[in-house]
């Protein structure tokens, strides 16, 4: 597990991604759609000349056509640079901060990677392992 996180809020709910996968967030980029993208991919941006995939919200938990927000959180991957859309970034913190809220059988309606929440300051945030989200991008 990391040792620190970054939280967001994001249209679909609050997101928890491990910081070790952090590079930088910026104000969302023009993206351009590539022919035969899987559903939740919005295409690909230029970022410190390389491309990164852009995500859509609908791949952790929103709806397609959703607003993404001004924002995205560009990650590392074992693929390569991600860009999930976000609209807050509410704070990067060490794990020792929070309380990590494992997954229990039952639970419905998470995306696609999801790990668990991590609760910090009374609110719970989706934990998202990306290279199991983006694996089941590729299987959709």
């Amino acid at each position: 597990m990391s040792n620190y996180w970054g939280l967001f809020e994001t249209v679909a709910g609050r997101l928890a991604i491990p910081g070790e996968r952090l590079i930088e967030v910026v104000e969302t980029p023009p993206s351009f759609q590539l022919p035969l993208t899987p559903p939740g991919c919005r295409g690909v941006f230029p970022f410190r000349g390389q491309l990164a995939v852009a995500l859509d919200s609908n791949c952790y938990g929103g709806k397609v056509g959703d607003s993404c927000g001004n924002l995205v959180v560009v990650c590392s991957s074992d693929s390569g640079m991600v860009g999930l859309p976000v609209r807050k970034v509410v704070r990067v913190t060490k794990l020792e901060n929070l309380k990590f809220l494992p997954v229990t059988e039952g639970q419905v309606d998470k995306p696609d990677g999801w790990l668990g929440d991590i609760e910090f300051d009374g609110r719970n945030y989706a934990t998202i392992e990306l290279d199991r989200m983006l694996e089941s991008l590729l299987r959709h």
